[in-house]
Formats: structure tokens, C-alpha cells, sequence
């Protein structure tokens, strides 16, 4: 047998030793011995270990064949990784749109990455698309929708009246639905919530870039105006409606604000309603080329967000990105059944490009020429596997990272493990023993709650012995996965 290509090792100062496999995903926190055994094994598994570590070597053996440690010599790992890519990019059972009724936006963002324009989708358009999707949908696959503009909020009706064409659409051809929405906040009120949520748009993305001075700087009205508080406002007032994710875009200029706006949060009664996550402001277009000389490097983010990670877990909150994440395609810019439809009916590979005719791949109201085709090529022509990623770790958790970077500077956009490796597997460590004493804790409570319940003569569910039993359970599992 030999190693993963995908293992990576991390030694900690008390001897113990982390083991991650970034294709299976799996982590093993050993203690010292064992450590010792399996960094035998893997070295080369076919020499015996050393004295005093043979026992422990064969009974970790079969647990790292069975978490994707070790493999049997004739197991090609980047062959497996480039056939589940290829039938990812090709596959037609679920169809993913991003649609944007309109470029108009009522925010006027300093890093905004789309020039305005005013231009909505007309009913003609829409007609097509809905044509569109209905030749495209596969019985028993999945349409997964994501509204975004401009400022899709503006055009709520024409949401309301595509999604339930889509919505119909999908039920006659037992085709499972789901929707989200990108959006300022600042119309998003219980209203619209409740609007939304009746189409069945389940979450929405609301960029927050942090306490009142730095957004409204950062962020106002397209006329001049503060936007924080309302933004804030209806996000208390939404989010027992539909799933909010908090979005903070940083750079060298608000990086040092991340603290106040969590507390602020936290105050506002969100801390347990939405969830929060950073996003790294990027010069991706000629019009927001006057922010460049702010933005964070790769490697400045990846830390940052490390450590964001690490102040989210410690005061409560419930984190939305960091977690390692299997990657057959990073973008639905590089798959044969994704689009994105522009409000004049012009669809493009990626959302960078709503509304640049050279970007077009095709269009719902006009037949292919040369140039969109040409266009569409261009998209299929990357691949990781000829890059530099070949011969990358974390290639099953990146797959060459953002391809619309990549093509407009030729670098590329690397997961931000590849940067803090150790770092990251030790962060994705210490959340794994968080999430597990967390449910520790949930047993316990449980349990001595029926213990009270029952000695009141109020309780006439299980007993308490099962869920002292559930403890036990719960208690071994960590002893085994944590060493």
C-alpha cells in the first residue's frame, strides 16, 4: 500500500500529532505513540515500524485505510479527481442560474466591481428564460436559483413572477427547487421577508462591512445617505423569516473594525439568527481599479480569516466559511449547466461579467455567432491538472481556485489553506473538539433535565438511564477521535 498524495501532517509541541486527508476530508488527532506509529506507516508502509511500535502500528493500520490514509498502490488519486471533474462540469440533472433582473443598484459601494447601468428585464426576456429553464430541466434533478444585481430587491415583482413560473415549472417535472438571494439589506424588511420566503427563497447574503462610520462610508446611498442602521434594523426583523448570512468585505482599512461589528451584532439579539463570514475586497474590473492599493494579499486574508474563524467559535457565533469543503468544480463559471442571465437576456460565464457584450457565451432572444462561442470556449480551456495545482495538496479542496481571476491576471487564486497549511488544519481541529463538547453538553443538560422532571413526577419519556447511555456514547466517540 502507499500514502495519500492528499495527507498532510501536523506536528504539535506536546508530541501529539494532527493527520487531515484533503480528498476524504478526514482528521485523526493522535497521541504521541500513535503518532509515531502512523508517521512510520506512512513514511513507507511497507517497512515495520520501529521497536515497541509494531502493536500499534497493525491496529492503526486498518483505520488508515479506511479514512483514505493509506491506499492500495494501484489507486490513482489525481485520475479519480479529474473523472469526478469532468462529470461534474458535464452533468445536466441539476440546473444553477444566476439571474439578475436588473443592474440598477440605490447603493453607490466605493469597490463596486460593475459599472451602472439601468437597464431591467423586460417581460420578453423573461418569457425566454422560462422557456429556457423548462428544455433544460432533467426529471427528479434540481433548479437552484440565486437572485442578484445590481440590487435585485428593486425588481421584486419580476422575482415573484419568474420564481413562480420556475416553481411550476420544476413541480411538473418532479424537479427539486431552491432559491437565495444576494441583496444590500436595506429593502429587505419583514415584508419583503415574508414575500420572499412565500417563493421560496430560503436565505439571503447581506453585506455588513462593519459598525455605522465605516459602513455608510464604504457603502451609502446611491443619492448620498447613511444605510447602516436600516440594514441592521431589517436584518432583526428578517431573520426569523428567511436564513441571513452577514457578509463583512475587508481590506487594510477596516480589518481593525471586526470586533466592534460582532459586538454589535451580539447586542442586537443576531448572534444566534444569522450567520457571519469575511469576504476579501478584489479589484476584479476596471471599475473598482481605485480600491487595489487597499485590498489584502491572498496570503494577509487567509490569516485573517483564521483567526476570524477562532473569535467566531469563542464568542458563540455561528461561522459560515472556513470549514474544508470537497471540490470537484469551484465555479459554476467552468460547468456546461450553469449560467448566468443578464437582465437584457445575455448570458455569461461569470457574475463579473453581467453586462459586457464581449463576455457573452449565448443569449435568449439571439442565436449564437462566433464571438460567444469563442467566449464559451474560453471557460472550458482551464484546466487545473495542467497548472501548477497538479502537484498541490489541497487540489481536492480548490481545484485551481477563482477561474475569472485566473483568466484576467493568469495568477491563481489558491485556497486560503495553502498559505497557513498547519494553521489551518490546527484551526479545523479546535472547532471539531468545540463541536463535540458542545453536543457533551447538549446530553448532559438533557439528561438532568429529565432527571428533574422525573423527580417531580412530570416526566414520561425515556429513561434517564438511555440518556446517560447517550452520554457515554457521545464521550467514547471523542476518547477515539481525539486521542
Amino acid at each position: 500500500m502507499k500514502p495519500s498524495r492528499y495527507n498532510q501532517r501536523v506536528q504539535l509541541t506536546d508530541g501529539r500529532a494532527l493527520l487531515f486527508n484533503s480528498y476524504t476530508l478526514n482528521l485523526l488527532a493522535l497521541d504521541p505513540l500513535d503518532a509515531a506509529a502512523v508517521g512510520a506507516l506512512l513514511d513507507d508502509g511497507s517497512v515495520r515500524p520501529a521497536a515497541g511500535l509494531a502493536a500499534r502500528a497493525t491496529g492503526l493500520r486498518p483505520l488508515l485505510v479506511q479514512h483514505g490514509f493509506l491506499l492500495d498502490d494501484g489507486i490513482d488519486e489525481l485520475a479519480l479527481l479529474r473523472e469526478a471533474r469532468e462529470r461534474e462540469r458535464y452533468q445536466r440533472q441539476t440546473l444553477s442560474l444566476t439571474v439578475v433582473p436588473s443592474l440598477a443598484c440605490n447603493f453607490a459601494c466605493t469597490y463596486c466591481y460593475e459599472a451602472a447601468r439601468r437597464s431591467r428585464m423586460n417581460v420578453e426576456v423573461q418569457d425566454a428564460l422560462v422557456r429556457f429553464v423548462g428544455e433544460r430541466l432533467r426529471s427528479g434533478g434540481r433548479l437552484s436559483i440565486t437572485w442578484f444585481g445590481g440590487e435585485p430587491l428593486l425588481e421584486l415583482p419580476t422575482i415573484e413572477r419568474l420564481s413562480k413560473a420556475f416553481m411550476a415549472a420544476c413541480e411538473r417535472r418532479d424537479v427539486k427547487y431552491g432559491a437565495s438571494i444576494v441583496t444590500n439589506g436595506y429593502l429587505l424588511d419583514a415584508t419583503v421577508a415574508d414575500r420572499l420566503a412565500a417563493v421560496r427563497v430560503t436565505d439571503a447574503q447581506v453585506t455588513v462591512d462593519g459598525p455605522a462610520d465605516v459602513h455608510d462610508a464604504r457603502r451609502p446611498l446611491r443619492g448620498g445617505g447613511a444605510t447602516f442602521h436600516r440594514i441592521l434594523y431589517n436584518v432583526k426583523e428578517s431573520a426569523d423569516r428567511i436564513q441571513i448570512r452577514l457578509r463583512m468585505n475587508v481590506d487594510h482599512t477596516n480589518i481593525g473594525r471586526i470586533g466592534e461589528l460582532l459586538e454589535l451584532i451580539e447586542k442586537e439579539g443576531l448572534k444566534g439568527k444569522a450567520g457571519f463570514y469575511l469576504g476579501q475586497t478584489y479589484p476584479y474590473s476596471a471599475a473598482c481599479q481605485d480600491v487595489a492599493g487597499m485590498c489584502m494579499s491572498d496570503e494577509e486574508f487567509s490569516l485573517l480569516g483564521l483567526n476570524a474563524i477562532v473569535e467566531l467559535a469563542e464568542r458563540g457565533f455561528s461561522w459560515t466559511f472556513g470549514t474544508p469543503q470537497a471540490k470537484n468544480t469551484v465555479c459554476g463559471a467552468e460547468s456546461e449547466n450553469a449560467y448566468v442571465v443578464g437582465p437584457t437576456g445575455s448570458l455569461v460565464g461569470c457574475w463579473c461579467d453581467v453586462g459586457e457584450p464581449d463576455a457573452e457565451t449565448g443569449h435568449l432572444l439571439e442565436p449564437m455567432n462566433c464571438q460567444r462561442i469563442r467566449c464559451a470556449e474560453r471557460w472550458r480551456q482551464r484546466d487545473p491538472f495542467d497548472l501548477e495545482c497538479s502537484s498541490c495538496q489541497l487540489l481536492p479542496m480548490c481545484m485551481g481556485g477563482c477561474p475569472y481571476r485566473h483568466r484576467q491576471s493568469g495568477q491563481l487564486a489558491c485556497h486560503p489553506w495553502k498559505h497557513h497549511p498547519n494553521e489551518g488544519v490546527r484551526v479545523h481541529h479546535y472547532l471539531k473538539v468545540r463541536q463535540r463538547e458542545a453536543e457533551i453538553l447538549q446530553v448532559y443538560h438533557r439528561a438532568l433535565d429529565s432527571a428533574r422532571r422525573l423527580k417531580r413526577g412530570e416526566y414520561d419519556g425515556p429513561t434517564v438511564e438511555t440518556s446517560d447511555e447517550q452520554a457515554r456514547a457521545v464521550t467514547d466517540e471523542l476518547r477515539t477521535d481525539h486521542g
